[in-house]
């Protein structure tokens, strides 16, 4: 494992180091694990990390910390463990590669030694040993290749079947936002179509209602007048029958019975006559009734003094 002059790994692979012992945020587990399938250099960078960190965990190079999380997080996955087998068991072999050389070498020195002429049981025995030695090396070499190999290409089939993935994904994405882009037209299309429609029919005209009659309100009365309103209606008249004619003007105010507001007032109103009764006629816009009861108040005036209540007429909304 590469080492800084402080003795700790550079920034880069400590980086790696974490990826690999799963200590990093999910966040940014997530962006080296795209950076590991879209960049090959990342990935040749990040496979010589991985094997660094086991050629240290098989040396007993890692304690601490960095240790328990090998032991814990990076084994978990059977691949992972045939690949730290793989190491110790390569290690061993140049291990005993390493002692048989120094076997070999003590060897060669006890045969120099020896008197020339006198027979020595060493070299003979020595030479069939090497070649095991060299045999073992070859093989170790073979495997290696060949775990290489196989790994090199489970990457690059990874690889590439993520890239076809991503492909297909981008490729509905983009044929979704086609579908869209041709829905808004479609429906830009058919409120331009409706408008002009609508310009195009002649507006409705609501025929004017005639007058609602009302009474004034008695003691005996136990119900109200229902006013039944359609909408679209410009107005709603009512024609309101006074019990006696004895002011000269008069004023109309709409209240609500439920919080007792005045909510509309009329201006002066003269009264008019239809055959032996006399009224007042008054027009409200239909937007201030509700589908609830109201009461219209009747005051008169006379020529001096102020406006004199005269008398209520309740009535009932509808709306049709």
């Amino acid at each position: 494992m590469v080492t800084s002059s402080s003795g700790e790994p550079p920034a880069d692979e400590q980086l790696l180091v974490q990826y690999l012992l799963g200590a990093l945020s999910e966040e940014e587990a997530e962006r080296l694990d795209e950076l590991s399938i879209a960049d090959d250099e990342f990935a040749w960078r990040l496979r010589a990390a991985e094997n660094d960190l086991v050629d240290a965990h098989v040396g007993g190079e890692l304690s601490g910390q960095t240790l328990e999380r090998f032991e814990t997080a990076y084994v978990a996955s059977p691949q992972r463990r045939q690949k730290v087998e793989f190491a110790g068991a390569l290690l061993a072999i140049e291990n005993r590669l390493a002692s048989a050389d120094a076997q070999g070498a003590a060897a060669r020195a006890a045969e120099a030694g020896e008197a020339a002429g006198r027979p020595s049981l060493r070299g003979p025995l020595a030479r069939p040993y090497f070649q095991w030695a060299l045999a073992a090396a070859a093989m170790a070499a073979l495997v290696a290749a060949g775990y290489l190999f196989t790994e090199n290409r489970r990457l690059r089939e990874q690889m590439s079947q993520t890239q076809s993935a991503r492909a297909d994904l981008e490729n509905r994405a983009e044929g979704f936002r086609t579908e869209l882009e041709q829905e808004r037209s479609i429906g830009a299309a058919l409120r331009d179509e409706l408008a002009r429609l609508r310009e195009s029919l002649p507006p409705v005209r609501v025929p004017p209602l005639r007058p609602f009659v009302l009474l004034p309100m008695r003691r005996s009365a136990s119900q109200s007048e229902t006013v039944s309103t359609p909408r679209g209606i410009g107005e709603v008249p009512f024609r309101l029958v006074l019990e006696s004619d004895d002011y000269q003007q008069y004023e109309v105010s709409l209240r609500d019975p439920a919080t007792g507001q005045v909510v509309w007032r009329s201006g002066r109103l003269a009264a008019r006559t239809d055959g032996p009764a006399r009224y007042v006629e008054a027009a409200l816009p239909p937007a201030l009734l509700k589908q609830q009861n109201y009461s219209l108040d009747l005051a008169g005036t006379r020529a001096s003094g102020p406006a004199e209540y005269v008398t209520s007429y309740p009535f009932r909304v509808v709306l049709e």
